[in-house]
């Protein structure tokens, strides 16, 4: 469940409820106290319910130094995010 998804401490996680296969997950490269330097965190969706993750790059960071902290959808699924404290 892990393919494409190149972080693997992933933290949170928001599924469709329209589509339940479209699922958006943050991920950092590692756990919080790591963090110090930065989360080295991204956005990824995945299309099939997990199976396969793709990072999210149109018009967002490469990586996020803060961990994203909120993840909804709306219900057209159009994602927003919150990051920082």
């Amino acid at each position: 469940m892990m393919q494409g998804l190149e972080r693997n401490y992933t933290a949170p996680c928001v599924v469709s409820k329209s589509q339940t296969d479209l699922v958006f997950v943050a991920a950092a490269a590692s756990p919080p106290q790591t963090w110090a330097l930065g989360a080295n965190a991204g956005l990824y969706r995945s299309l099939d319910g997990g199976e396969h993750w793709q990072q999210l790059k149109q018009g967002l960071p490469s990586k996020f130094d803060v961990m994203v902290r909120v993840l909804t959808l709306d219900t057209a699924d159009r994602i927003f995010v919150g990051a920082g404290d």
